[in-house]
């Protein structure tokens, strides 16, 4: 139980970086998302609601995924425990995604996105 979370860091860097893609992949956050359903289903179902509620009111893609990614990591720790190895786990998955979405946080504070 306590390596569950480094497992889905794998996850999502072989969705990132896939072999036979050419290392050239998603930001992982469906999958991190089917990860977890597993996991703690509840915080799923939830997270889903914050990702859809998130692209509804800001109209961004990613601000809803980073709303989702925020709640299925709250459910991972909620489901898995606060160990040494639980807790670092889910901070890097959350850090990890929220990393992968540079371009998305860089192109919503530029300026030239704020005056369209």
């Amino acid at each position: 139980n306590a390596l569950v979370p480094w497992v889905g860091v794998a996850l999502i860097l072989g969705n990132r970086f896939p072999l036979f893609h050419g290392f050239r992949g998603g930001k992982g956050v469906a999958n991190y998302l089917g990860f977890a359903l597993a996991i703690n289903p509840v915080a799923a179902i939830v997270g889903i609601g914050f990702w859809a509620a998130g692209i509804y009111f800001t109209k961004q893609p990613f601000i809803g995924s980073f709303l989702l990614i925020t709640v299925l990591t709250a459910g991972m720790v909620n489901a898995l425990g606060s160990s040494i190895t639980v807790l670092p786990g889910a901070m890097f998955n959350l850090a990890l995604i929220f990393g992968l979405h540079h371009e998305n946080i860089r192109g919503f504070l530029s300026p030239s996105q704020k005056t369209k």
